[in-house]
Parts: structure tokens; sequence; C-alpha cells
């Protein structure tokens, strides 16, 4: 139970220092990311052995290749990607699944709200839309990456930099008190 609550205190403590940089930057730092993910790699080996590596290695692709993928069709930013994987070093096992899907709801609805506040919301739900159409070609499609990335929509007044970590926190937060308090 201690490694359970220590994973859950770390990962939502980290989300918490992403934020206080990420309202103020539009970024998460590589010196907070690249250590969380190393440690949470380095601490399931120490809990669980090599099958505890692997199985932190495969929560870490769970939990932040979703967000890997918004970043290279310019849906998101490589510090929130890079954030994501490290939530998943740190979680394991279906943790890591729960706070992607809890992170990804909360994501949804901040940028709702931060569109709608900067009365930007019928573009940002276009915009959505059209990436969702034109992702399977923009990842699998013919030709060079960088001319597929083209289809993504830009905005004509710049894009919305929105601080997903305050999603990152939240979700954590919420999956976190998913996992304490429904039994399974």
């Amino acid at each position: 139970m201690f490694w359970i609550v220590l994973k859950w205190v770390v990962v939502i403590a980290a989300c918490g220092g992403a934020c206080s940089v990420d309202v103020r930057c539009r970024r998460i730092p590589n010196l907070l990311t690249v250590p969380l993910c190393l440690t949470g790699l380095l601490c399931s080996l120490i809990a669980g052995g090599w099958s505890g590596l692997g199985d932190s290695f495969t929560e870490l692709l769970i939990a932040g290749l979703p967000f890997f993928v918004l970043w290279m069709i310019g849906g998101g930013g490589a510090g929130d990607a890079k954030m994501m994987f490290a939530i998943g070093a740190w979680l394991g096992t279906s943790d890591a699944f729960i706070a992607a899907i809890a992170v990804g709801l909360a994501g949804g609805i901040l940028s709702l709200i931060y569109a709608g506040t900067h009365k930007r919301l019928a573009a940002a739900l276009a915009n959505t839309t059209w990436m969702m159409f034109t992702l399977p070609f923009v990842l699998l499609g013919p030709g060079r990456f960088s001319d597929r990335q083209k289809l993504v929509p830009a905005s004509a007044d710049g894009p919305l930099k929105t601080p997903y970590s305050l999603a990152m926190l939240a979700g954590t937060a919420a999956a976190a008190a998913w996992v304490f308090t429904w039994p399974h």
C-alpha cells in the first residue's frame, strides 16, 4: 500500500510543479519531466525487478503515446507528452491508463472552457474536427511527414496555448480518487 500511495503523491506533486511553470511560461521543462520519468523507471525496477521495469515502460507508452501523437500533429506540446510519459513511468499497471483517460477528459473540458473564454470556441471545435478526420493520413499517409503535417489547420490569429498541466493535475487527482475509492 505504501508504494501505491507514494507513486500517486509523487505524480500529483509533479503535476502541481508543472502547473506552477506552465501557467506562467506555457511550457513544462525537461528539468522536471526527464528526472521524473527516470526515477519512475528506477523505482519500478527496485520495487518489482525486471518485471516491474517492463510494466513501467509499458504504462509509460500507454499514458504518453496519445499525447505524443497530439504533439506530432500540432495538437499539443512536447512538454505535455513528456510529462505524460513520466506519469506513466510512475503509475504502472492499469493506473496509468486510468490517469491518461482522466487527463484527456480534463483536457477536453479545459480546452473548451479556454477557447470559450477567448471567444474562439467555434474555431477550436472546427479545428479539432478537422484534426480527427486527417489524423490517419497525417500519421500514416504517403510522402514526407512534414508535408502531411501541413494538413493540420493553422489558426488565423495564432493557436491558443492552453496550460495543459492544469488538466494533468485535475486528471491525475481525479484518477487517484477513483483508484482509492472504487473497489477493484
